[in-house]
Protein backbone atom coordinates (compact mmCIF):
# COMPACT_ATOMS: atom_id res chain seq x y z
CA UNK A 1 0.00 0.00 0.00
CA UNK A 2 1.38 3.52 -0.92
CA UNK A 3 -1.22 6.52 0.32
CA UNK A 4 0.01 9.68 0.25
CA UNK A 5 -1.35 12.25 1.67
CA UNK A 6 -0.08 16.46 1.26
CA UNK A 7 -1.63 19.75 1.56
CA UNK A 8 -0.72 23.34 2.10
CA UNK A 9 -3.79 25.18 4.47
CA UNK A 10 -4.08 27.81 6.46
CA UNK A 11 -4.15 28.00 9.78
CA UNK A 12 -8.14 27.59 11.38
CA UNK A 13 -7.77 31.57 12.39
CA UNK A 14 -6.94 32.37 8.97
CA UNK A 15 -10.27 30.14 7.62
CA UNK A 16 -11.93 33.90 6.95
CA UNK A 17 -13.34 32.99 3.28
CA UNK A 18 -15.77 30.89 1.98
CA UNK A 19 -12.87 28.32 0.62
CA UNK A 20 -10.90 28.13 3.83
CA UNK A 21 -8.09 28.67 1.92
CA UNK A 22 -5.38 31.02 1.28
CA UNK A 23 -2.98 31.48 -1.35
CA UNK A 24 0.58 30.00 -0.14
CA UNK A 25 1.84 29.77 -3.97
CA UNK A 26 0.50 30.41 -7.41
CA UNK A 27 -3.09 30.53 -7.41
CA UNK A 28 -3.14 29.51 -11.05
CA UNK A 29 -1.21 26.58 -10.71
CA UNK A 30 -3.53 25.79 -7.96
CA UNK A 31 -6.62 26.38 -10.15
CA UNK A 32 -4.92 24.40 -13.24
CA UNK A 33 -4.26 21.05 -10.62
CA UNK A 34 -7.69 21.05 -10.72
CA UNK A 35 -7.90 20.17 -14.25
CA UNK A 36 -5.69 16.79 -14.10
CA UNK A 37 -7.19 13.32 -14.03
CA UNK A 38 -5.93 11.18 -10.93
CA UNK A 39 -4.51 8.01 -11.01
CA UNK A 40 -5.12 5.28 -8.22
CA UNK A 41 -4.72 1.69 -7.73
CA UNK A 42 -7.41 -0.02 -5.68
CA UNK A 43 -7.59 -3.63 -5.26
CA UNK A 44 -4.83 -3.96 -7.28
CA UNK A 45 -6.71 -2.41 -10.31
CA UNK A 46 -5.53 0.93 -12.17
CA UNK A 47 -8.40 4.01 -11.84
CA UNK A 48 -8.97 6.95 -13.39
CA UNK A 49 -10.61 9.47 -11.76
CA UNK A 50 -11.40 12.68 -14.99
CA UNK A 51 -10.25 16.15 -13.68
CA UNK A 52 -14.50 16.56 -14.26
CA UNK A 53 -14.95 14.07 -11.44
CA UNK A 54 -11.95 15.26 -9.28
CA UNK A 55 -14.75 16.39 -6.63
CA UNK A 56 -17.00 14.08 -6.09
CA UNK A 57 -16.25 10.69 -6.32
CA UNK A 58 -16.26 7.35 -4.28
CA UNK A 59 -12.26 8.16 -3.55
CA UNK A 60 -13.36 11.04 -1.71
CA UNK A 61 -12.47 10.99 1.36
CA UNK A 62 -11.90 12.49 5.39
CA UNK A 63 -9.20 11.97 7.91
CA UNK A 64 -8.42 12.99 11.17
CA UNK A 65 -4.95 14.60 11.94
CA UNK A 66 -3.75 15.01 14.87
CA UNK A 67 -3.79 18.66 16.37
CA UNK A 68 -5.87 20.03 13.44
CA UNK A 69 -9.12 17.70 13.42
CA UNK A 70 -10.97 16.29 10.08
CA UNK A 71 -9.19 17.43 7.26
CA UNK A 72 -10.69 16.60 3.50
CA UNK A 73 -8.43 13.94 0.94
CA UNK A 74 -9.26 14.72 -2.33
CA UNK A 75 -7.97 12.44 -5.37
CA UNK A 76 -4.97 14.74 -6.79
CA UNK A 77 -2.34 13.21 -9.07
CA UNK A 78 -0.34 9.97 -10.46
CA UNK A 79 -0.11 7.14 -7.91
CA UNK A 80 0.58 5.34 -10.59
CA UNK A 81 3.69 7.29 -10.97
CA UNK A 82 5.12 7.37 -7.84
CA UNK A 83 4.67 3.35 -7.10
CA UNK A 84 6.60 2.53 -10.77
CA UNK A 85 9.31 5.11 -9.61
CA UNK A 86 9.89 3.32 -6.07
CA UNK A 87 9.98 0.52 -8.07
CA UNK A 88 6.65 -1.86 -7.24
CA UNK A 89 4.14 -0.77 -9.27
CA UNK A 90 3.66 -4.29 -11.20
CA UNK A 91 2.89 -5.36 -7.24
CA UNK A 92 1.40 -2.49 -5.59
CA UNK A 93 -2.71 -3.31 -4.04
CA UNK A 94 -3.58 -0.08 -3.52
CA UNK A 95 -1.70 3.57 -3.90
CA UNK A 96 -3.70 6.24 -3.92
CA UNK A 97 -2.47 10.31 -3.81
CA UNK A 98 -4.29 12.82 -2.48
CA UNK A 99 -4.67 16.71 -1.27
CA UNK A 100 -5.28 17.53 1.92
CA UNK A 101 -8.36 20.87 2.57
CA UNK A 102 -10.30 21.79 5.37
CA UNK A 103 -13.64 20.14 4.74
CA UNK A 104 -15.90 21.74 2.12
CA UNK A 105 -13.53 22.13 -0.63
CA UNK A 106 -15.37 19.70 -2.65
CA UNK A 107 -18.57 21.22 -2.41
CA UNK A 108 -17.25 24.69 -3.22
CA UNK A 109 -16.04 23.70 -6.82
CA UNK A 110 -18.13 20.82 -7.62
CA UNK A 111 -20.68 23.22 -8.74
CA UNK A 112 -18.19 25.52 -10.42
CA UNK A 113 -16.60 22.77 -12.00
CA UNK A 114 -19.94 22.00 -13.87
CA UNK A 115 -20.83 25.44 -15.09
CA UNK A 116 -17.04 25.53 -16.43
CA UNK A 117 -15.27 28.33 -14.11
CA UNK A 118 -12.18 26.04 -14.63
CA UNK A 119 -12.51 26.44 -18.27
CA UNK A 120 -9.52 28.15 -20.88
CA UNK A 121 -11.77 28.94 -23.26
CA UNK A 122 -12.01 32.78 -23.63
CA UNK A 123 -15.70 33.99 -23.50
CA UNK A 124 -16.02 36.56 -26.23
CA UNK A 125 -17.81 39.86 -24.48
CA UNK A 126 -16.11 43.48 -25.37
CA UNK A 127 -13.19 44.04 -26.21
CA UNK A 128 -11.30 41.86 -24.07
CA UNK A 129 -11.85 38.27 -23.62
CA UNK A 130 -10.82 36.13 -20.87
CA UNK A 131 -11.17 32.75 -19.64
CA UNK A 132 -13.35 31.73 -16.73
CA UNK A 133 -10.15 30.27 -15.17
CA UNK A 134 -8.08 33.50 -15.50
CA UNK A 135 -11.38 35.54 -14.52
CA UNK A 136 -11.23 33.46 -11.65
CA UNK A 137 -7.16 33.99 -10.93
CA UNK A 138 -7.51 37.89 -11.17
CA UNK A 139 -10.95 38.08 -8.52
CA UNK A 140 -10.25 35.68 -5.74
CA UNK A 141 -6.27 36.02 -5.40
CA UNK A 142 -6.43 39.65 -4.14
CA UNK A 143 -8.58 38.13 -1.65
CA UNK A 144 -6.70 35.33 -0.70
CA UNK A 145 -3.49 36.22 0.06
CA UNK A 146 -2.33 35.58 3.95
CA UNK A 147 -2.11 38.46 6.13
CA UNK A 148 1.00 39.18 8.03
CA UNK A 149 -0.12 37.51 11.29
CA UNK A 150 -1.46 34.41 9.29
CA UNK A 151 0.21 31.20 8.78
CA UNK A 152 0.54 28.28 6.05
CA UNK A 153 0.46 25.18 7.42
CA UNK A 154 1.77 22.01 5.53
CA UNK A 155 0.28 18.73 6.47
CA UNK A 156 1.83 15.56 5.17
CA UNK A 157 0.72 11.84 6.01
CA UNK A 158 2.05 8.77 4.11
CA UNK A 159 1.12 5.10 4.63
Amino acid sequence: MLDSYCGGIPEKKACDNPLNYKISWNWDMVLRSQKRESVFVKDGRQITISAADQHENEMIHQISFPELGVLEAIPNGNAVFYADLLGFGATVRQAGRFALRWPGRCAFWRPLKKFGFLSDEPLAKGDCPVSPRQFLVDLMAPQLQYRDDEKDIVVMYNV
